[in-house]
Parts: C-alpha cells; sequence; structure tokens
C-alpha cells in the first residue's frame, strides 16, 4: 500500500511499545522485538508517539522527506502504524 507525504497515519496504542533513546540510537521496542534507528531520527519517533493520528508532512521539517517517508513506510510493515481510511 503506498503512502505519500498526505496519507493519513495510526499509530499502535501506547501500551503496546515503548521509545528508549541514549547517544547512538533509538530503540522501538514493538510487540517483543527491538528495532535500533539512528539517534537522529529520535525526533520523528517522538512525534510519532505524541500523536494518535498524523500525516508525514507533519513530521519534524529538518530531516529530509525521503527519510520521513521511509520510516513511515518501514513502521507500517512493521504494523505500528495503520493507514487511516
Amino acid at each position: 500500500m503506498a503512502i505519500d507525504e498526505q496519507s493519513p497515519l495510526q499509530t499502535a496504542a501506547s501500551s503496546q511499545y515503548r521509545i528508549v533513546q541514549n547517544a547512538v540510537s533509538t530503540v522501538l521496542e514493538f510487540k517483543g522485538k527491538r528495532h535500533v534507528f539512528p539517534a537522529e531520527l529520535a525526533p520523528i519517533l517522538r512525534t510519532i508517539s505524541e500523536r494518535s493520528v498524523f500525516r508525514t508532512a507533519e513530521l519534524p521539517a529538518n530531516v529530509p522527506v525521503e527519510t520521513r517517508l521511509g520510516l513511515s513506510r518501514y513502521l507500517l510493515d512493521l504494523g505500528f502504524l495503520t493507514r487511516v481510511q
């Protein structure tokens, strides 16, 4: 399922995941697995976790659009995000 910057996405319930940040990485713990991301993606993951529904265009603009879209698509594939109809 293709998404673009205006596709509405919904985050998993906050009780289903945890985000842990340190100096070199940001870890998303979801469904018993750890997904490690570079520390510079922390602002995006933090913004996503603060909203139940968002559009990729609303994520921090200091991160390139392709990075925001790529991360959103990856999280969608994991089941962490779902597309809102």
